[in-house]
């Protein structure tokens, strides 16, 4: 710093002495300068002091006394600013430490009113509904950081979700055009069996109102909303719509740079989303992705939507009132776009469509004049065309011909399809009505004489058919022709209405009095008879609940059996197990006390109603007879088709086991004694050829029923031939066999002696293969379902696990260095394997066979419990922790993840389509096919059992369908952000 003024002082001298002339010093004006500088320094200005200083210094002259003078008092001003300096320093070093301190104190201020409001809103959580209370939760949960307040939070998160599972929590889409009548004053009362309970819509039903209504102060006058109710599309009086998310009620952000845009349509699935703006392009968006799929541009366009499948788009216009129609290809696996599917010829309404896969034209439309509107039929093969003068044609779009079956109706004025697309129903100017069957072209007899019908409705599942005239409705089952006349004596219907899943009917007349009828039985349901004045009624989604609108909305559960709980009356329901033909069920609880079920029916078998002290039941292979045990493990024998017990066994008291063979002709029983004896069912006679082989104590059939497998007491074990009825020769010399197992298709045998080395035998040729000689110490070998493969394992620690081909014995290496698997299942078809291990329990692996590499989708799969393939080989479901998640084998796709209120204890897939889960009291049945997703159960109606991890998992997931957002009301009220 010195230096640097010093510096500055030579540098002012110089400029004085470039800007005045030389001339004598003057002793005058030097004692004048030094008073001039002094005063300059004692009033604080020191760079004007140094400048007067140094004037002084040139005015001194060769006066070396003047000269000390001023030296010093320059060295007095180089020290009061050093001395300014210090002190500057140590004021900043103070400013920023009382800085320091006062932005501490304000975070501890910040962090101490963040945990008090959080643990201001955990305690205000409880005065509010379950819904509410959560929300308010989750906003606590992010104010603090501090590890007791949390793990309060928690805690009431965890006990508030896990206790409030049975009635608190809604789907905001679950009735049809629901927001057309509701809104926040009305008051709904939910019915069931058992009890009444009473909810003020306060909340949850007023949100899914609002977000109709989009945004505020836009006038706008109608809306549509996605299959899903994850958008609604608004149209506004100034021919514009918008589309929002239902939940966050905000534009989707690959929407917002659009032009105005005129028409928009989601497909069925909601997965795409097609927009025409001003400019006339049509554009087709991927939901999820927010990506243009394709791209068109089409003039006078006045609607957009899509076919049932989506597999068309169909694109009005005005010219002439016809149609234009677009294919998209394989659209959600691609998406790829358009491209090169579908052309339309620019002159007046030629169409020319050309072939998915081959890409050949197929021309069928290409002279058609001035069609105005199309329908297609639910499986997408058929077409109907009406042309502006109201001539209609069905085309088979398969093949591109015209349907002739209908060119003989003249006059035909109105045709549609079945839901099922089996059948088409057409009307002519004289309100005759037709149905035929498609694919015949034949008419159903069953309306000829039939006349005047006005009106004809098929149910949902397209089994029934209602039709009415100027006197009477009727109902009908397509298939037969039956007339069900349970409605004939029902005066004066105004409105009849199918449910949702065609079980049930409602009727109601000019009085008001509404009825449910089950279809099939023809009874009338109790529950409304008493209900007067109802003025509009709606089937939920699911057929499972009814909503009346009098006085007050009230909901309706119109069954007491649904598939959703099939046993809700059941304590703890262990395991189950179907009959081979899925018709029946058997249910274990916890004590493992058994029950016989009619799937069908949803009831008990009746026939064994009386068998109080069953302990066990066990179906033969062909479901027609049935094993069923009592409390002392004696056996009886049921004719499942006559529902009545077969005698041979009566007076057998002492047999403690009995199986069928594969082909369920023989009955393996094995009494106290532990001596086994072998049926003919049908005849109720023991085996001839066995009846000298008393000391056995195991037999096992192949699966073919053709040869059988007996151990006797001194573990010697013998082939037997089932239709001959002797033992089998070539084993005759194998002494020290003690295990036998034949192969799925009963082509092959295995054995292993008291060493555990282990033979293959060719049943054919009753010859050995020796590609297992080398191999010592074989456990547990076994076939894969089509015979073709032969698994073998060493010991369960760190042993082998082998797969051979069992033609040419050669091994596959694929598994080399999976070390520890402790079990191997392969698919039915045998393409795929699934190993378990050790070590690392809760990991398990899928590998495909053929190619001998692990498949990717379940390779982040934590906590597996259990999984297990369709019989089809084309789906796998895994279980883990509160989780049921099925997969689509080929392609590795997550088709339903079914969340669950407890960790389930079993689960089967049946049929190749319906997933039973096994969960506390209840079993969940969902539906593959048609249930696909997110899913959540409450299975028995219990408490959930989640953690706070899963919970948030779970509301990530369900969040905007179940929870509603918090609502401005407590938002102000509380200071939420």
């Amino acid at each position: 710093m010195r230096i640097a003024l010093i510096t500055l002082s030579i540098l002012l001298n110089m400029a004085v002495l470039a800007q005045k002339p030389s001339k004598k010093p003057n002793k005058t004006s030097f004692e004048q300068k030094i008073q001039i500088a002094d005063k300059l320094f004692k009033e604080g200005k020191t760079i004007e002091a140094l400048q007067s200083y140094n004037i002084a210094r040139i005015l001194a002259g060769a006066d070396n006394a003047k000269h000390t003078v001023v030296d010093k008092r320059i060295e007095a001003v180089f020290k009061a600013i050093e001395q300014q300096k210090e002190e500057a320093i140590k004021n900043e070093q103070k400013a920023k430490l009382a800085e320091a301190t006062a932005k501490k104190s304000e975070i501890r201020a910040r962090i101490a009113t963040n945990n008090a409001t959080a643990l201001y809103w955990s305690a205000e959580a409880n005065k509010y509904n379950p819904i509410q209370s959560i929300r308010l939760l989750e906003k606590a949960y992010t104010k603090t950081n501090d590890t007791n307040v949390l793990q309060t939070i928690k805690d009431q998160i965890n006990t508030i979700f896990n206790q409030s599972n049975n009635h608190q929590w809604r789907e905001i889409n679950r009735f049809f055009s629901f927001q057309d009548f509701l809104d926040s004053k009305n008051e709904i009362i939910k019915f069931n069996r058992e009890n009444i309970s009473k909810i003020v819509i306060n909340g949850a039903f007023s949100d899914t109102k609002d977000s109709r209504f989009v945004i505020k102060g836009e006038d706008f006058i109608r809306t549509q909303y996605s299959s899903d109710g994850k958008w609604v599309v608004a149209y506004y009086k100034d021919n514009s719509c918008k589309i929002f998310s239902s939940s966050t009620k905000t534009i989707p952000s690959f929407l917002k740079e659009s032009k105005r845009i005129l028409f928009a349509s989601f497909s069925n699935d909601s997965k795409l989303l097609v927009t025409t703006d001003e400019s006339n392009l049509t554009k087709v968006w991927g939901v999820d992705t927010g990506n243009i799929l394709d791209i068109f541009e089409y003039n006078n366009v006045y609607e957009v939507s899509f076919s049932p499948k989506n597999e068309w788009l169909i694109i009005k216009k005005y010219d002439n009132g016809s149609y234009t129609t677009l294919i998209l290809k394989d659209l959600l696996e691609t998406r790829s776009g358009l491209s090169d599917i579908f052309k339309i010829n620019d002159l007046e309404y030629t169409l020319v469509v050309r072939n998915i896969q081959t890409t050949n034209e197929m021309k069928f439309l290409g002279s058609e004049k001035g069609i105005k509107h199309i329908s297609f039929s639910s499986d997408n093969q058929w077409l109907i065309t009406i042309d502006k003068i109201n001539t209609i044609k069905i085309w088979n779009i398969v093949t591109g011909k015209l349907v002739n079956f209908l060119m003989k109706d003249k006059n035909i004025n109105d045709a549609f399809f079945s839901p099922d697309g089996k059948w088409i129903v057409t009307t002519d100017k004289s309100n005759n009505i037709k149905i035929l069957e498609l694919a015949t072209g034949e008419q159903l007899g069953f309306l000829m004489n039939e006349k005047d019908i006005n009106k004809v409705i098929f149910s949902a599942d397209s089994k029934w058919l209602l039709t009415k005239n100027e006197k009477q409705y009727r109902i009908w089952e397509v298939e037969t022709g039956r007339l069900h006349n349970f409605l004939d004596d029902e005066k004066k219907m105004k409105s009849v209405m199918f449910s949702v899943d065609s079980k049930w009917l409602i009727t109601q007349d000019k009085d008001k009095i509404t009825k449910v009828w089950e279809l099939g039985t023809d009874k009338e349901a109790e529950f409304l008879k008493e209900e007067t004045n109802i003025e509009d009624i709606l089937f939920s989604l699911d057929g499972k609940l009814l909503l009346t609108k009098g006085k007050m909305i009230k909901i309706w559960e119109i069954a007491e059996k649904i598939d959703y709980n099939l046993f809700s009356d059941e304590q703890n329901i262990n395991d189950i197990s179907f009959s081979p033909d899925s018709k029946w069920l058997i249910t274990r609880d916890e004590n493992l006390n058994p029950k016989v079920w009619s799937v069908d029916k949803g009831q008990q078998a009746d026939f064994l109603k009386k068998e109080a002290t069953i302990s066990g039941a066990t179906f033969s292979p062909d479901s027609k007879w049935l094993i069923t045990r009592d409390k002392n493990l004696n056996p009886k024998v049921w004719s499942v088709d006559k529902r009545q017990q077969v005698d041979f066994l009566k007076e057998k008291t002492t047999i403690s086991d009995a199986t069928f063979s594969p082909d369920s002709k023989w009955l393996v029983t094995t009494d106290s004694s532990d001596i086994v004896k072998v049926w003919l069912v049908e005849k109720g006679q023991q085996a001839a050829f066995l009846k000298e082989e008393a000391t056995i104590t195991d037999a096992t059939f192949s699966p073919d029923s053709k040869w059988l497998v007996t151990t006797d007491t001194s573990d010697i074990v013998t082939v037997w031939s089932v239709d001959k009825g002797q033992q089998v020769a070539f084993l005759k010399e194998e002494a020290t066999i003690t295990d036998a197992t034949f192969s799925p298709d009963s082509k092959w045998l295995i054995t292993t002696d008291h060493n555990q080395n282990a033979k293959v035998w060719s049943v054919e040729k009753w010859i050995m293969y020796d590609f297992l000689r080398q191999e010592k110490k074989v456990y547990h070998p076994t076939f894969s379902p089509n015979s073709k493969l032969l698994v073998t394992r060493g010991d369960i620690v760190g042993g082998f696990f082998k797969i051979w081909s069992v033609e040419n014995g050669m091994l596959y290496n694929f598994l080399k260095d999976e070390k520890n698997i402790i079990d191997g299942t392969f698919s039915q078809d045998t393409k795929w394997l699934l190993t378990t291990y050790y070590l690392s329990r809760g990991i398990a692996k899928i590998w495909s066979v053929e190619k001998g590499i692990q498949a990717d989708f379940i390779k982040d799969e934590k906590n597996i419990s259990s999984v297990i393939f369709s019989q089809d080989s084309k789906l796998l479901s895994i279980s883990t922790n509160h989780q049921v998640k099925t997969y689509e084998i080929a392609t590795g796709k997550l088709i339903q993840t079914l969340w669950l209120n407890k960790i389930p204890t079993q689960v089967d897939i049946i049929d190749n389509r319906y997933l039973y889960v096994t969960v506390g009291k209840a079993i969940v049945k969902t539906d593959l096919q048609t249930q696909q997703g997110n899913l959540m159960s409450y299975g028995d109606g219990e408490p959930l059992n989640y953690k706070f991890e899963e919970i948030q998992a779970w509301i990530k997931v369900f969040g905007d369908k179940y929870l509603l957002p918090l609502d401005e009301e407590l938002k102000k009220k509380y200071g939420v952000d």
